[in-house]
């Protein structure tokens, strides 16, 4: 019997001035797998970026460059990238700053064979090249969310199990990593959202949910978009423990920015009827408890583990006191070390560090977690 062939995948990245980005990005694309078709599109619209990027990609097998006549945005330069490959089963989305691990496309495609109704994939992304701290799972914005997460900034029991919630969410995923480096048989992770930073999308997902990116999204809240679409449309998304994947992010400061422009596109696209969104803005306007005051916490210091969590703790960082996004690192031991590599990508922005147990029984007897806080 003849094997069956491979199912045709297409790789997209967008360059915008990062060609030498990108050229490590594509090199690792090609380390997994050799022969993947892989298209990048260039936005700089700038002579002297095109050059760089030629050469950049001269190290790398031949890849497919698009040059845009203008800046598109991520998403409508990714339309444009598939719009070229219809006949991709797969298209696999990734950022400049992304660097795939070996075997990571082909744990993924299996995720996708085994559950065919799944129509994203991800690996786990790692921001450190230790491959110690990895991101948390993305939530799927919504009005309720909104509601909530302005409650939780005001409110410290509404704040306790908000960051409960997220903490049980990561708690998740930090033990089917452990289990799959013990060797275990893990099961793809179901999840709210996917992020864009690398993601594998099945077309035949796309085509039922009306395309790729809503050309709409300049950058920023296409993912979500995408994503609930797809819930609506009754496919599932993953997370695969065993496809891994660097993701060397840094939180630029024009993020911010972006993200305020193509929020309101999202939530008045999908949530401009929710009741929720307008007790969210009436909750905004409330002042009171607005987070604990957390003890410093120096980089040059390290903090001691209460003994019942020695067998297993979990430490999430964010920039965000609600812990949305976080960088996870899961640990065992007396001794907790300050993480350096969560402190570069944040650019000395300041930080919320959480320590609790990775195994929930072992909270007995102990507050649930402890707190600190890390400011420039």
């Amino acid at each position: 019997m003849m094997a069956s062939a491979a199912p045709a995948v297409t790789a997209i990245l967008v360059n915008y001035f990062g060609h030498a980005d990108i050229a490590q990005a594509v090199l690792s694309l090609q380390a997994d797998v050799p022969d993947l078709d892989i298209i990048v599109v260039d936005n700089s619209k700038h002579t002297e970026e095109a050059a760089a990027l030629q050469t950049a990609l001269s190290l790398a097998k031949p890849v497919t460059v698009l040059t845009a006549p203008d800046n598109l945005g991520f998403g409508q330069a990714c339309n444009w990238a598939a719009a070229m490959r219809p006949e991709a089963a797969f298209y696999w989305l990734v950022n400049p700053d992304v660097r795939v691990l070996p075997g990571c496309l082909a744990a993924l495609l299996e995720a996708m064979e085994a559950h065919p109704r799944l129509g994203a994939v991800a690996p786990l992304q790692f921001l450190d090249q230790d491959q110690t701290l990895i991101f948390s799972p993305s939530w799927r914005p919504t009005a309720l969310g909104v509601w909530v997460s302005e409650v939780a900034q005001r409110q410290p029991r509404a704040w306790q199990r908000y960051t409960a919630a997220v903490g049980a969410e990561s708690r998740r995923v930090l033990q089917a990593k452990q289990d799959n480096d013990r060797g275990k048989t893990v099961a793809p992770l179901p999840q709210r959202a996917l992020s864009g930073a690398i993601v594998l999308l099945r077309r035949q997902a796309l085509a039922q949910i009306g395309g790729l990116f809503d050309p709409r999204y300049f950058m920023y809240y296409e993912d979500s978009d995408l994503c609930l679409r797809l819930r609506r449309g009754g496919w599932g998304m993953a997370l695969v423990p065993y496809a891994r994947a660097l993701h060397l992010w840094t939180m630029g400061g024009h993020k911010a920015g972006l993200m305020a422009q193509a929020a309101p596109v999202y939530f008045n696209t999908h949530f401009s009827q929710s009741r929720w969104m307008a007790l969210a803005a009436q909750a905004a306007q409330q002042t009171g408890w607005i987070h604990a005051h957390h003890p410093l916490w120096s980089p040059t210091q390290h903090k001691c583990v209460p003994t019942a969590w020695q067998r297993g703790w979990m430490l999430e960082l964010s920039p965000q006191p609600l812990l949305l996004p976080s960088v996870l690192l899961a640990g065992a031991g007396t001794r907790l070390e300050w993480p350096t590599a969560a402190l570069a990508a944040v650019q000395g922005a300041p930080l919320w560090a959480r320590l609790s147990p990775l195994h929930a029984q072992d909270a007995a007897g102990f507050y649930p977690s402890l707190w600190w806080q890390w400011v420039v």
